[in-house]
């Protein structure tokens, strides 16, 4: 019951940002330029996170880990609005969205896999992200649900980002659950 509720809010906030053209400003992690280097391609994605409405909220941040190679390396992507768009520099591979960080507590997240290709700007997804306290009051628990609104998302990005977008072709890499 408790997670029917929590769906329904994530549908209609969804809903919300959907139908408000998610507005945010690209989190400025790269600058518009005509060439990525070599190996290098683009994550984007829109992150929709109601928790960070609160005024009070706690640096949050989502941990991309990239599995290619013999050494998982990884970086932690600052989510400082409530709907963060955003557009990194990565290299070619398998990556994974690993963990969630609230103020200095993780929550490990379901496995979230998606690739991006060399030379492309890589839409892995609209995703939409739900607090739930576990039992005790001590943790809490993460519900991602994905969706695929590039047609609102992409835009932005093409706006942002005019010269990277003429030059490079977008790939849609969904993530895999």
């Amino acid at each position: 019951m408790v997670l029917k509720r929590v769906m329904l809010h994530l549908m209609l906030l969804l809903l919300f940002v959907v139908l408000t053209g998610c507005n945010m400003p690209v989190k400025p992690r790269m600058k518009d330029a005509p060439q990525l280097a070599p190996g290098k391609g683009v994550l984007v994605a829109c992150i929709e996170m109601p928790y960070l409405l609160r005024s009070n909220h706690l640096p949050t941040s989502l941990q991309v880990v990239n599995l290619s190679g013999s050494a998982i390396s990884g970086e932690f992507v600052t989510l400082d609005s409530a709907v963060t768009l955003i557009a990194i520099p990565l290299s070619a591979g398998t990556y994974q969205l690993r963990s969630l960080n609230i103020g200095g507590w993780y929550s490990r997240l379901s496995p979230m896999n998606f690739n991006i290709a060399a030379g492309k700007i890589n839409y892995v997804g609209d995703l939409m992200m739900v607090m739930q306290a576990a039992s005790g009051g001590t943790d809490y628990i993460v519900h991602t649900k994905i969706y695929d609104y590039r047609q609102y998302t992409l835009p932005k990005i093409t706006t942002q980002y005019p010269a990277l977008s003429s030059n490079y072709p977008i790939a849609v890499n969904i993530i895999n659950r």
